[in-house]
């Protein structure tokens, strides 16, 4: 059985060996991860328990998540348009005609 040694690298390894966001990105994952799968032991139930409580929270992070993105690109042009009209005492609105965006 000579040879059939495969290394891995250590999860130091390859963070220090990745670039800082996939190295972020990876640890937030790693984290969310083990959050779940601790404080929601699955093992522990039978397996139509477990196939619930799964559904119910992938079902309640997907509705957080539409939610974010629906609401946020609202949210951020109109906290803009305001800061614009607070900080200038200008409509945005203008601005936007002037630069040839209809409004």
């Amino acid at each position: 059985m000579a040879g059939t040694f495969e290394y891995y690298p250590t999860n130091e390894e390859r963070n220090k060996n990745s670039y800082f966001l996939v190295a972020t990105l990876r640890h937030v994952f790693e984290k969310l991860y083990w959050m779940y799968y601790i404080h929601l032991p699955y093992y522990l139930m039978e397996s139509q328990d477990a196939f619930v409580l799964h559904l119910f929270f992938l079902t309640l992070f997907s509705l957080c998540i539409y939610a974010v993105f629906s609401y946020l690109p609202h949210s951020l042009v109109v906290w803009f348009t305001r800061s614009y009209y607070y900080l200038t005492g200008d409509d945005f609105k203008k601005v936007l005609i002037h630069y040839g965006f209809n409004a």
